[in-house]
């Protein structure tokens, strides 16, 4: 059960403040993703450690999802989104520290942490409205709006910036987010009396989140090896190709989220579910067929309707909202690590096709079971 201070909300205002604050908090770990594979020796970081240090935020999410929750019902929702939002500048600032491999380490893990907070938050406050779906879109995507910006700039940054400087600016930059998480409305979590011990208690939708999340996972990492074999391009041809379908990811996030809400207010969250998991397979086909422009648009557009509508889905009849959305994130997060670490196995070793042929064939037969024997 959630309680929130009528008199403080009004409007979509709270979750606009709270992914405003998530947005900023953000822009020290997207800077990371095209900065710290070719500037790690720059930095005294060793190679090999590049791709712990990128995903080693996200493990944490997973073990770490209870502290959010013991947080929230500790502290309230506002006060742990204020701390999370203080401790992501902190973690921005420990890049530029020069302070080797544990320092680094221990940035990743607090931004884990910070993120997880913000997101649930972010969804918390956005469930809370009149108009769950819309407020949830315009959430999503005014917070991919930060890791957009942050990946356009990247290269003029690391032009005109030394590299402690740059995180130093970031960080500045990330102190907007405290200024909005301030302006959140105070947002009481009392769990039911009779809350269930275990967190991530399997369900369809659950299920069907990291199925999804797997494929998106082995995607960002494959689109290059798709790219390349497509365009028959070298290296930094294709990895230029693929940076811009992965902005154009981030862009359909932004510009979808909105749109895909509004339209679950209207049509229902069942029908919007299967249609984009339906379309998504479609896409995935179509890319394992060498029909690459067309299959990745689809893939991306319907994943981002499928990234809003799922979370929406899982809290269908949930007595306890926050423990929902944090179930159904800590699945995305094993999902997409899952599909991050395959995905540079199965590009090494050319099983890419035959892994998201499998993989979707799955998350087809799982939507259409969870529509058979859900009622929304």
């Amino acid at each position: 059960m959630l309680n929130i201070l009528r008199q403080h909300f009004n409007g979509l205002k709270p979750s606009v403040y709270s992914s405003l604050a998530m947005a900023f908090a953000g822009v020290g770990d997207a800077f990371l993703y095209p900065f710290l594979p070719l500037y790690a020796p720059a930095i005294g970081i060793p190679v090999v450690w590049v791709g712990v240090l990128l995903s080693v935020n996200r493990f944490a999410r997973v073990f770490l999802s209870i502290v959010v929750i013991k947080g929230f019902k500790a502290l309230g929702v506002r006060n742990v989104t204020i701390a999370a939002s203080l401790l992501a500048i902190c973690s921005t600032i420990g890049y530029g520290l020069n302070a080797g491999i544990i320092v680094w380490l221990l940035s990743r893990i607090i931004w884990g942490l910070c993120f997880s907070v913000l997101r649930t938050s972010s969804a918390t406050y956005a469930i809370n409205s009149a108009r769950k779906g819309f407020a949830l879109g315009v959430s999503n995507g005014i917070y991919e709006t930060g890791p957009l910006l942050t990946l356009s700039a990247a290269p003029i940054i690391v032009m005109y910036f030394p590299v402690e400087n740059a995180f130093y600016l970031l960080s500045i930059i990330s102190s907007l987010s405290l200024f909005f998480a301030l302006r959140l409305p105070h947002l009481e979590y009392v769990p039911p009396k009779d809350e269930s011990k275990t967190l991530c208690q399997p369900s369809i939708i659950n299920i069907l989140t990291f199925v999804t999340s797997i494929l998106e996972g082995v995607m960002i990492i494959a689109i290059g090896f798709f790219v390349q074999k497509h365009y028959s391009l070298p290296d930094l041809g294709a990895a230029s190709i693929a940076a811009g379908f992965l902005i154009f990811r981030r862009a359909c996030l932004v510009i979808i989220s909105p749109i895909a809400g509004a339209w679950s207010d209207r049509l229902g969250v069942k029908r919007m579910i299967v249609v984009s998991i339906l379309c998504m397979s479609t896409g995935f086909i179509l890319v394992i067929a060498n029909v690459l422009l067309a299959g990745l648009i689809i893939i991306f557009g319907f994943n981002a309707v499928a990234n809003l509508v799922l979370p929406v889905a899982a809290l269908n009849r949930a007595p306890d909202q926050v423990k929902t959305i944090t179930a159904n994130s800590v699945y995305k997060d094993a999902g997409t690590a899952a599909g991050t670490l395959a995905g540079g196995f199965l590009v090494a070793n050319l099983y890419v096709n035959e892994f998201l042929l499998v993989i979707a064939a799955i998350q087809v037969f799982l939507v259409l079971y969870w529509a058979k024997t859900v009622k929304l």
